[in-house]
Order: structure tokens, then sequence, then C-alpha cells
């Protein structure tokens, strides 16, 4: 189980580890690079660039890299990288072994990550071998995922605030429904997660309803959960806030919006129980905006029959 999950994390990692080795590229080699270069990635396999052959990057995951070709970069991840002949430009090992014959050039730096590096007397290395670069990795997807948290907080909070000053009724509206009438907003979930998507689903299977289904899938369900999730949020600061100081706030929910989501911010990096709480809250929210949506629809045939 243990190796699984390496295995896994590895492979979750990977892309970062590219991205990253992208950066480390210097940014006139990268303008080198020609149209007609590609990228070539195998999973659970070997890949192979002949001679004569030129490739942008080649990235192995549980896999080897056997290069006679030329290429910008090399990344194996969990195997070997040989070398016979090749002309790289930037050579990555993970967890793996780097193998270059009497004839292979590498005009760049060769990262080693846990690796080693078998080099025959005649390989010419023009750049450096850094075997420290798994902790400069490891340091940047730390800072990476240090920037990218503090950015969704930031932006989860800024809507927040956004929603509370320029919808207060609205929102207030829908954490109503979705406490006070919880099975009207329960039906409403079950039509915007179930059915949204099954019509979204049919719309494709039509050649003119294939914008309306991708639509659905791309914007309209990812707005509606992330409101759904400001709604809950902001229902949520006001439930605390009225418990703390027996009160709600006069008309804008401003202290209630940071309230109630950096309590769900909270929860939702707490293991297995963030992964139920928040796309509950989102899901739960988004029924209370359909609620809230068929309330408004609905509220000028009423005054109309009341007349």
């Amino acid at each position: 189980m243990k190796r699984l999950h390496a295995r896994n994390s590895l492979r979750r990692s990977s892309v970062l580890i590219v991205a990253l080795c992208l950066l480390v590229l210097p940014s006139s080699r990268a303008q080198d690079w020609e149209a007609d270069e590609g990228v070539i990635v195998r999973v659970n396999g070997d890949l192979v660039v002949p001679a004569g052959e030129r490739e942008a990057v080649a990235l192995v995951i549980e896999g080897n890299a056997r290069v006679s070709g030329e290429a910008e970069l090399v990344v194996v991840v969990n195997g070997t990288a040989e070398l016979t002949g090749a002309r790289i430009g930037e050579l990555v090992v993970v967890q793996g072994e780097a193998m270059l014959d009497d004839a292979s050039e590498v005009t760049g730096n060769v990262h080693l990550v846990n690796a080693e590096l078998t080099r025959a007397d005649g390989a010419t290395i023009q750049g450096e071998v850094l075997h420290d670069t798994g902790t400069r990795l490891g340091r940047g997807l730390l800072i990476f995922g240090l920037l990218f948290a503090m950015g969704s907080v930031i932006t989860v909070l800024a809507c927040g605030l956004v929603a509370a000053a320029i919808a207060p009724r609205g929102v207030r509206t829908a954490g109503a429904a979705l406490t006070d009438t919880f099975g009207t907003t329960l039906v409403a979930t079950l039509i915007v997660w179930v059915g949204l998507p099954i019509f979204a689903a049919a719309m494709i299977g039509t050649v003119v309803g294939i914008p309306i289904g991708l639509g659905i899938f791309l914007f309209i369900l990812p707005a509606m959960g992330f409101l759904g999730y400001l709604v809950s949020g902001i229902r949520l600061g006001d439930y605390v806030l009225g418990v703390i100081r027996g009160r709600d706030e006069a008309w804008h929910p401003y202290l209630a919006a940071l309230v109630g989501l950096v309590i769900l911010l909270f929860l939702g990096t707490v293991p297995i129980l963030g992964s139920i709480v928040s796309p509950i809250a989102a899901m739960l929210g988004a029924g209370a905006i359909g609620v809230l949506a068929w309330r408004q629809v609905r509220r000028p045939r009423e005054a109309e029959v009341a007349a």
C-alpha cells in the first residue's frame, strides 16, 4: 500500500515537476523550439526518441527513456534515462538512473532527484550536475501550494464581501431557504446537480445542443457551485453571529461573510471532513439559489393572481 501511495503521489506531482523543469530551462533555449517539435508523454511504458528525430519535451512516468536523437527537455520519473549519441538540453531524473554513453551531449544541466548518474568518459555535460534538485523542487512545490492556497482564500473572502455588498437581501433570502425550507432546497439541489447534468449530456448528444451542454458543464455548474458556497458561508456566519451576539447584522452581512467563509475554509482543510463539508455546502447553496430564482420567477404571477 505504501508503494502504491508513493507511485500515485509521484504521478500527481509529475505535472508540477514538468512545469518547474520548464521554468528551469533558460528562456533563450525555450525560444529556440520549433513549431514542429512536440511533447511526448509515456505512462507505465518506455519512450524512444530515435536518431534523427527532435522533440521539445520527452516525459516518462514509470518507464524508461531511450534517446538517440535530440530533445530540449527529458524528464524520467521512476525509471532510467539512457542516452546513446543523444543531444539534449536539460535532463531531469526522479528516482531512477541517468546513463550517458561517450557520444552523448547535454548542453544544459542534469537534475538528479534521488537518482544516480552513470557517465562514460566521452560524455559531455556543459552545465552542472545538480543532486539537490529534490530540495529545490520540494521548496518550489511548497511555495506554489502556499501561494495558491493564499490566493484561493483571498478570492473566496473577497467574493463573499462583494456578494454581501451588492446582494445582501438575495444571499440572506437564499440562506433562509437553505435552513427554513430544507426539503424544498434539497429537491432543488437534486434538480441542479442531477437534472442539469442529464439535460446537458442529452444536449451534447445533438449537434445543435453541443454549445448548450458544454456551457452547462463548463460555466453554469461551476458558477452555481461557487455561488452556493458563498451563500452557505454567509448563512453559517449569520447563525454564528446570532448565537454570539443575539442578533444579525443590520443590513450588509460583511462580518457574517468573513466568519462563515473562514469556518468553511478551515473545515475544508480537515482530512476526510473537508472533502464532505465543502461539496455539500456548495451543492446545497446552489439549491437554495435555485429556490430563490424560482420564487422570483413566480412572484409576478402570484401578484397578478392576487390583484
